[in-house]
């Protein structure tokens, strides 16, 4: 099974800790796995992935400073989750986080791979 598992980084945090040790057991399964950031190409991942786990850094990170910068912002990363899921073709796709859950879902409308997401905070202390 072809499986994207998309995070903002795999850089400090315990939900990046469960991206790599999800995507290091699905390889170990017999699994072809890309993990899709949002971080600059190079960056270096905190958290050890298997030689066989792709990571592929979309450079997709920034601050906004206005609603309509990040709507723009938001647009653009969508468009290119989807384009890169589009070539990539997987069987499934699974986002950690509220951003990526968000832009996994919209990149998926109207494809045809199944979106799973999961939210990795403490509900007591996020204000979202």
């Amino acid at each position: 099974m072809k499986i994207a598992l998309i995070i903002t980084s795999v850089t400090e945090g315990g939900a990046q800790r469960v991206a790599a040790t999800l995507a290091n057991s699905w390889t170990r399964a017999g699994h072809i796995v890309e993990v899709i950031t949002y971080e600059p190409p190079g960056t270096s991942p905190d958290f050890a992935l298997r030689d066989d786990v792709s990571l592929i850094q979309l450079d997709l990170m920034g601050q906004s400073e206005t609603l309509f910068e990040s709507i723009g912002k938001n647009l653009h990363r969508m468009r290119v989750i989807r384009k890169h899921l589009d070539n990539y073709s997987p069987d499934i796709v699974v986002a950690l986080i509220t951003g990526p859950n968000i832009l996994a879902l919209l990149a998926g409308l109207g494809r045809p791979w199944p979106t799973i997401i999961s939210e990795r905070v403490h509900p007591a202390h996020q204000p979202i």
